[in-house]
């Protein structure tokens, strides 16, 4: 019921995943992942070979966990297989293949097969493989991220950077210059690598595809650099200034501060990231360990590997896959505060309750701004979580003529002391309660920032243009279109609009306005997403949509009921969006407010909300838990025992294995 495109120009933007919990009320089930940002015991993981050769190289993105193999007696290309719990082949040729990387539906390599290093790649969609880049001279060490795949190539007699564009099916050079070029790394349209033309240790240049003209130098210094890689705003590297240690930094693009992450008395180096996490190997004395940075909060969360000599960490969406072992008998081991096999309940007695407990789960280190919406109904507060996204912020409900006690607590306990955000008009929330909630905090922070329209549908317009900042400036080319007259579809698209600041658009269900349309070019929307059937949104706001932005750039994602409209957005997601299939929330779709504060904290797990029947756990949830069993590792159920039953809660658990 969904179509469901094959693009190559989404970002997937990861948050954090398998965030623990310090709540107001908690009831856990089974254990869950320590708190973000705080050390916890040393983690190895969970086996995914125990053979007597060696494995090693392990990638993981959102087509799987792939590795180097030598059980042939030369390196293949082995995947894990989650049903047969083993892994398979997907490139066995002759020579030992290396250098290997995984992004979206590929996995791409460095070849010897005719002579020389030649770039390979295999499509995880139509399990065929092609050559990226074959010629006489060599190619090393290959990256890739949605459409880009780079990799330094020695054809003009030194080492020069080439890029391939897998949309256009099309070589183009990105740096040839005297002097040796190395090591690439890609994000979005940026390329950073490692540049030798006037130092012998290396700077760090970059070029940005989308601005063009020349590459410029990044970082600059006579101290030895290795083993870099992007994510977003942030490069990271490893670093010796002429000592036996070295260090991990992080160079933020935004901002130009370049800090130290890590340095102790051993090396540490091969940092990658993905979202806000980094890993690393640290060889400290004894045996090496893999450590687990937050990036954004400045702490670390994990130290891996204790007991283990852990090698060439990965990291998608929170999990972590390394290769453990001498080189003569490796295996590979998946873990990290996303590899649980556990069911979670967040709830409290009242909505504001619940809402307060999410919120404190989803920021367990606090948070100096938060966004509020109205507890008492759902129209104002439907786009919240792309809001509270972006800028990287709680929500939490009140009622709307008093501030309700429990969200005054949530704002003590969070820590909130410079700025809020208020959705919707004072018939939402009435200036009584900003001043309560001023009074809360400060009464010398700044004035509120209230984002609210003359209705429903325009409240939803003032929130996407908070994000796009009326400039064109989502970071994703989708707009959400789900109507305003009810509540099951836009909440159940909340996760993916917190993690991707993709804001949802409301409409009347059976038209558009043309400022709506207008708006959503504005914000930079090129894909419009209908969430639902023609019940829920007619076909005469479809045939609009496509007037205005192309038949093929129209999208409707739905099913028979609101239940299976949410598994058809959360699969919908995975297939189109790279959105994390590592956990998921539930929540209750007879009702709004726990969903509505859900968002945040699926969001920021990158795991879908899927929404369910009371007494019984809708067929669509049962669909998507046993369709996506070898991937779901927990369940965070949002809402208590009345919201969600005791019947439900166990057949959740009952789907972790």
């Amino acid at each position: 019921m969904t179509h469901r495109p094959r693009r190559l120009t989404t970002r997937a933007r990861a948050t954090r995943a398998g965030t623990a919990i310090a709540v107001l009320i908690v009831v856990c089930t089974l254990t869950f992942p320590a708190p973000v940002g705080a050390l916890i015991l040393n983690f190895d993981g969970t086996l995914l070979t125990d053979d007597a050769f060696y494995q090693g190289n392990p990638v993981i993105g959102a087509g799987g966990v792939f590795w180097r193999d030598m059980r042939s007696g030369t390196l293949d290309i082995y995947r894990y297989d989650w049903e047969l719990e083993t892994g398979v082949p997907i490139c066995t040729v002759a020579g030992d293949q290396a250098d290997l990387e995984t992004n979206g539906d590929y996995v791409i390599w460095r070849d010897p097969r005719n002579g020389n290093p030649d770039i390979y790649g295999y499509d995880l969609v139509t399990e065929t493989e092609f050559p990226i880049c074959v010629n006489t001279a060599a190619q090393y060490a290959p990256d890739i991220y949605e459409r880009y795949v780079v990799w330094h190539d020695e054809r003009n007699g030194n080492s020069d950077i080439y890029g391939y564009d897998l949309l256009l099916d099309q070589e183009f050079p990105i740096c040839v210059a005297a002097g040796i070029q190395r090591y690439p790394a890609v994000w979005g349209d940026v390329f950073v690598w490692l540049d030798y033309r006037t130092n012998p240790n290396g700077d760090i240049w970059s070029w940005d595809a989308s601005v063009g003209g020349q590459p410029m130098p990044l970082i600059t210094n006579n101290n030895l650099k290795a083993s870099l890689d992007i994510c977003q705003e942030w490069v990271v590297y490893s670093e010796n200034d002429g000592a036996l240690e070295s260090e991990v930094r992080a160079y933020n693009l935004s901002t130009d501060v370049n800090r130290t992450i890590y340095s102790g008395p051993s090396q540490q180096r091969y940092p990658r990231i993905d979202g806000d996490w980094v890993v690393f190997e640290n060889l400290q004395p004894g045996e090496p360990d893999i450590e687990f940075y937050d990036i954004l909060n400045d702490t670390f969360a994990v130290a891996w590997g204790d007991t283990n000599t852990s090698w060439e960490p990965d990291i998608h969406h929170g999990t972590v896959v390394n290769r453990q072992g001498s080189s003569g008998s490796a295996e590979i081991a998946i873990g990290g505060p996303s590899w649980s096999h556990d069911t979670q309940e967040i709830w409290g007695s009242t909505r504001y309750q619940t809402a307060a407990a999410i919120a404190l789960a989803a920021f367990p280190q606090g948070a100096d701004t938060v966004l509020i919406a109205t507890g008492e109904n759902f129209p104002d507060a439907l786009g919240a979580a792309a809001l509270a996204g972006q800028e990287n912020i709680p929500i939490l409900l009140t009622d709307g003529d008093v501030l309700s006690p429990e969200c005054k607590d949530a704002i003590i306990d969070l820590g909130v002391d410079e700025d809020v955000w208020i959705v919707g008009g004072e018939s939402a929330i009435s200036e009584a309660v900003v001043t309560e909630i001023v009074n809360t905090i400060a009464a010398d922070i700044d004035p509120p920032r209230r984002v609210s329209g003359d209705d429903r549908y325009g409240t939803a317009l003032a929130i996407a243009d908070a994000i796009s900042g009326g400039t064109g400036g989502l970071d994703e080319p989708y707009g959400f279109v789900a109507t305003g007259l009810n509540y099951p579809d836009a909440l159940a698209a909340s996760a993916i609009s917190y993690a991707l600041d993709i804001p949802i658009y409301l409409v009347p269900g059976t038209s558009i306005p043309t400022a709506t349309m207008d708006q959503m070019e504005v914000d930079g929307v090129t894909i419009p997403v209908i969430l639902g059937g023609t019940s829920a949104v007619h076909v005469d706001v479809e045939t609009a949509l496509k007037a205005r932005f192309g038949d093929d750039n129209v999208y409707r994602v739905w099913g028979d009921n609101r239940y299976q409209t949410a598994y058809e957005i959360s699969q919908w997601a995975k297939d189109a969006l790279d959105f994390g299939m590592s956990g998921a929330c539930v929540a209750t779709g007879e009702s709004f407010p726990d969903a509505l504060a859900g968002g945040q904290l699926a969001g920021a797990r990158y795991a879908p909300m899927i929404l369910t029947a009371s007494n019984q756990l809708s067929l669509a949830a049962q669909d998507f838990c046993t369709g996506n069993e070898m991937e779901v590792r927990y369940i965070t159920i949002l809402g208590g025992p009345v919201a969600i039953s005791d019947p439900v809660r166990t057949a959740l658990a009952s789907f972790l294995h």
